[in-house]
């Protein structure tokens, strides 16, 4: 069986993610709740 990804719609909480930055940090987008955020996700293939 196929597990349906998680689509969090408008004005709902998304999941928790942890991303290394550059210098090797891990940079969690919880520590930004309740300021803005742009996330810009990009790949290619």
């Amino acid at each position: 069986m196929t597990e349906t990804p998680y689509c969090p719609g408008v004005g709902d909480p998304v999941p928790e993610i942890v991303l290394p930055s550059l210098d090797g940090d891990l940079i969690r987008l919880s520590a930004h709740r309740g300021k803005r955020l742009l996330l810009f996700m990009w790949g290619s293939w």
